[in-house]
């Protein structure tokens, strides 16, 4: 008998996925999909916020250090030489913050409003222009007044005004100043115009600097509260770093 003379087998019944089986593989599927998806957004969001709060350090240091270079010389006063000891005395005080009398004066915001402070110091005598160089990176001769002006725009840009105005850092949600001011009863903290109206500008001893920054990112801690400079505050779903530093006064 020949191959072709023999009976062939009888082939097995074949069939495919039903339909119940088809969409059980499609759920399942879309679960591991959605289930990735959510750890990515979680890792992404995570990796915002570090990054975030990483930008906000450095420009809450950045913006803490301008402003110390410039409160610890508030009330300096210029240099001069004797010209037979050879020796440098204090001169006339030209230290006096811009439209007053005194090394320091601020004013406080309206309301919630951040505040806004000015200081003034003469630079060195003795120096060659430019031998200093103020807040806004413009060169100033010796013995020539230096002022800085700090102060946070409509936009949340904080910036110093010296010759020119130049921004610091962005994203301020708060600036609040107090002054450290002695008087009879040893030193006390006040606002603004508690300064003002004791007319005691020209005791202030220290500054208390609080600076309120925001990320851009969107926090994982939206909805919550966090302790700002005057109390607690709803973050607006973003990361905040609220920094605070005191700045002594020269003697005047």
């Amino acid at each position: 008998m020949s191959n072709l003379d023999r009976p062939r087998p009888r082939p097995g019944r074949e069939r495919g996925l039903s339909l119940l089986e088809l969409l059980a593989g499609l759920v399942v599927g879309m679960l591991v999909m959605m289930s990735a998806l959510a750890t990515l957004l979680l890792s992404r969001e995570a990796a915002g916020a570090v990054a975030d709060l990483s930008q906000l350090q450095q420009q809450g240091a950045y913006a803490l250090h301008v402003i110390g270079l410039q409160f610890r010389q508030a009330g300096a006063v210029e240099l001069m030489r004797n010209e037979v000891t050879g020796r440098y005395a204090f001169g006339p005080s030209r230290a006096q913050a811009a439209g007053t009398d005194f090394a320091v004066f601020g004013v406080d915001g309206k309301g919630a409003a951040p505040d806004k402070v000015s200081v003034a110091f003469a630079a060195a005598a003795w120096a060659k222009a430019p031998g200093q160089y103020d807040c806004s990176g413009s060169g100033v001769s010796g013995g020539e007044r230096v002022d800085a002006t700090f102060e946070v725009d409509a936009k949340g840009q904080l910036s110093c005004t010296g010759r020119r105005k130049q921004p610091l850092v962005s994203g301020v949600a708060d600036f609040q100043v107090r002054y450290r001011v002695a008087t009879s009863d040893g030193v006390q903290i006040m606002a603004a115009r508690e300064v003002e109206a004791l007319k005691r500008w020209g005791a202030v001893a220290a500054i208390e600097i609080c600076l309120d920054l925001q990320g851009s990112e969107k926090s994982p801690q939206a909805g919550q509260v966090y302790r700002g400079c005057d109390g607690d505050r709803p973050s607006n779903g973003r990361a905040h770093l609220v920094s605070r530093n005191v700045f002594s006064v020269r003697p005047q």
